[in-house]
């Protein structure tokens, strides 16, 4: 599966921030500005593409210059 606008779960979230409560995973995608969803069970989660948005990077941009080789190859 390719990593384009997919979805990032709490778990990979966890790992990204160093925080493993969800309170604690969403205080610190609110501080740095990544929208994000909190699913039935309290569970967070965000999309690749808003957190590329938060940190400025703009897929549409740079599209042109991409090729297969640049894609996240995910398991």
């Amino acid at each position: 599966m390719r990593i384009q606008n997919s979805t990032v779960c709490q778990e990979l979230l966890a790992d990204l921030t160093g925080y493993n409560k969800p309170a604690e995973i969403a205080a610190s995608l609110a501080r740095n500005g990544v929208p994000f969803f909190r699913g039935k069970r309290g569970k967070v989660w965000t999309t690749v593409a808003a957190i590329n948005s938060a940190l400025g990077v703009s897929l549409k941009k740079h599209i042109s210059d991409l090729d297969e080789s640049d894609l996240i190859e995910v398991l």
